[in-house]
């Protein structure tokens, strides 16, 4: 709370990647900033996107704690810091109580984030009440429980609890000096300061522990004799921790009982109540079950509420973004909304993964095929579902064909709710699960941002984009890898024709050889499949070229016209290495002829060139088409340096 400077926080929020270089020349300062203050410095080049306007919503609410949820790289730390420079009151506890109210309004407008705030002409500063009633007004907590670590035990989300706080304690150590603060409260703050001294396996450590976040806030209230806005980020992060590492049922609620009960007993509703407002973030409501018993209004992510437009983008900052900042034109800026496609809330409206865009933006043309969402960390528990026959039934043969699933919605969750989670996404044998809960499980992945709503249709689920759908089959991929044995002769001998071919060019006892492989391996693969489909038979190559590290491996989406009707389709796999070039088509139950023939239709090559993927110069390419039949039987057809199709081999 130093009243000569902006607010910051003592953690490392900051994380440019200032090295990529968008089309428009700028180094992209937005990519991994959660940094409030930093970004605003980015203004002047069109970068900031003003969402000030969160703090009139969340005042005009009708609630005083709330939990927002949405998955990462949605804004939730960033508009956490935003709140924190506005509500934070930047005098000191002592200076503060011997003002006036006229000389502390005066004070406020002289502090840095005031002046910040007035100079940028940020979209807050337009309501001047607002700004005069609550500006600069409540001394604020501000902290974060993002927890990387494995939480294995109890004893270990305890140790790691008590280290968040003493952490909060430090930040706030002025405290210690006050006046306000009796004797036996410094000694107690004086602990705080150092964590060693703790033992959470004595039942006083232990709670004193537990009523740390309540005991600082009251610390916070007597020294400044006003009440406190309390923010809390990652609220969910410790649960999740402790969910994927710990295997004891009765362990597992012992610590998300004792770790939600730190928030509630900071934020419950009493006569002698210390905070004036709780603003809580995390990613998931189902893992702290939203706070329940407390008096905490959850408002969740994608679902009909006013905070919506402030997590993600809008179809207008998307634009606005791109036009201004990156130079996109129209063609461009349709192209992008088409790739994302936009997370639908239950009532219609689209929200953008403000990451996927910026790194969108920020591709280089020779990379623009290819979109990872990095670092957002992984699909929490997929691959432990995947173990579940219906689980995988329902993402191959409807979600993964873009067809919606009806799920129902929990209104009010309980601990069982968690534990019946984790028998999905733990590490539970299937054959030991009853009745599995796969509405919470397909509730949790919208949690996480794999699933969105269907607009206006409440209750129906559907993978939003191509790039969520992607990230799917790559752990459906990493799953059934294991179905058949790496080092069997005909997966090897696969894998041997993909890197030989990529090296030289192959005669017909190669692609003879290659093609007897691939059918032993994709009837060995199919024995495990749900469902015989061409997504699978795709996934199978792509597992075959997966740990093969070409340059480049992916689907590329393009659109094309057929008999005067637009279509969308896409090139299932593209293989780039130096100057050579592959590109396969799979059928199911087809032709591997027609394949190719789709291939020279939809003209892909071209395709290439105009999508500026090809930037070497290509020597040698192969086109290739894979069928298999209801039967297992697999054919392929091939073209090796030949644009004459009238010439491709056929086999068998």
């Amino acid at each position: 709370m130093d009243p000569q400077q902006p607010n910051s926080d003592d953690e490392d929020f900051l994380n440019v990647s200032a090295g990529s270089n968008p089309p428009s020349g700028k180094p992209d300062k937005m990519l991994g900033t959660s940094d409030f203050i930093s970004l605003l410095g980015t203004r002047d080049d069109s970068y900031y996107i003003d969402k000030t306007t969160l703090l009139e919503v969340f005042l005009k609410c009708g609630r005083s704690r709330v939990l927002l949820t949405a998955p990462r790289r949605f804004g939730k730390t960033i508009n956490l810091l935003m709140l924190k420079t506005c509500f934070e009151l930047q005098v000191p506890p002592e200076e503060y109580k011997m003002l006036s109210e006229d000389e502390f309004q005066i004070k406020v407008k002289e502090t840095a984030n005031y002046k910040l705030f007035e100079e940028l002409q940020l979209e807050i500063t337009k309501n001047p009440d607002l700004m005069n009633k609550h500006f600069g007004k409540y001394p604020t907590l501000h902290i974060s429980f993002k927890c990387d670590m494995p939480i294995a035990s109890f004893s270990d989300g305890v140790a790691f609890c008590c280290g968040i706080l003493s952490k909060a304690f430090k930040k706030h150590k002025y405290l210690i000096s006050e006046k306000a603060l009796s004797q036996s409260d410094k000694n107690i703050y004086a602990k705080w300061l150092n964590p060693a001294d703790w033992d959470e396996r004595k039942a006083m450590d232990r709670r004193l522990i537990s009523d740390g976040l309540q005991t600082l806030v009251y610390y916070v209230f007597e020294s400044f004799n006003k009440k406190v806005v309390l923010l809390i980020d990652e609220y969910d992060s410790v649960i999740m921790q402790a969910i994927l590492f710990i295997k004891a049922k009765d362990e597992l609620a012992k610590i998300i009982q004792f770790y939600l009960g730190i928030i509630q007993a900071a934020v419950k509703n009493e006569i002698e109540q210390h905070i004036e407002y709780a603003f809580i973030t995390g990613i998931s409501h189902i893992s702290g079950m939203g706070l329940s018993g407390s008096n905490i209004k959850p408002f969740r992510f994608l679902e009909n509420h006013s905070f919506v437009p402030y997590y993600g983008l809008t179809v207008m900052e998307i634009r606005n973004l791109l036009r201004k900042t990156y130079q996109f034109d129209d063609q461009r800026i349709a192209e992008a909304e088409k790739k994302f496609n936009g997370y639908s809330t239950v009532c219609g409206v689209k929200i953008y993964n403000i990451w996927s865009v910026l790194e969108h933006a920020s591709r280089t043309q020779e990379e623009h095929f290819i979109y990872d969402w990095q670092d957002t960390g992984y699909i929490v528990g997929l691959e432990k579902a995947l173990r579940f026959p219906t689980i995988m039934k329902i993402i191959q043969t409807e979600l993964l064909l873009y067809k919606p699933i009806e799920i129902k919605k929990s209104k009010t969750l309980v601990l069982e709710d968690i534990l019946q989670l984790v028998e999905i996404i733990g590490n539970v044998d299937p054959q030991n699960v009853e009745f599995p809960r796969y509405d919470l499980f397909f509730s949790f992945l919208v949690e996480q941002g794999y699933l969105s709503f269907v607009a206006n249709k409440s209750g129906l689920l559907v993978i939003p984009n191509e790039q969520i759908k992607e990230k799917i089959e790559e752990k459906i991929t990493d799953s059934n890898i294991k179905v058949f044995n790496r080092n069997s002769i005909p997966t090897e001998d696969c894998r041997e024709f993909f890197l030989k071919i990529s090296e030289r060019d192959c005669d017909y006892d190669d692609f003879k050889i290659f093609h007897t492989s691939l059918e032993d391996v994709l009837q060995n693969y199919a024995a495990k499949w749900i469902k015989k489909n061409e997504e699978n038979i795709r996934c199978t190559i792509k597992i075959l070229i997966s740990t093969l590290k070409f340059k480049d491996s992916a689907e590329l989406n393009f659109n094309f016209t057929e008999n005067g009707v637009k279509h969308s389709r896409r090139i299932d796999v593209v293989i780039i290495k130096d100057s050579f070039l592959m590109l396969i088509e799979t059928k199911y139950k087809e032709s591997s002829k027609k394949a190719m023939l789709d291939m020279r239709d939809r003209n892909y090559l071209k395709v290439l060139e105009d999508k500026d993927v090809i930037r070497n110069t290509i020597t040698r390419f192969v086109l290739m088409g894979i069928n298999m039949d209801e039967n297992g039987q697999v054919s392929i057809s091939y073209l090796q340096n030949n644009h004459n199709f009238d010439a491709m081999t056929l086999i068998p």
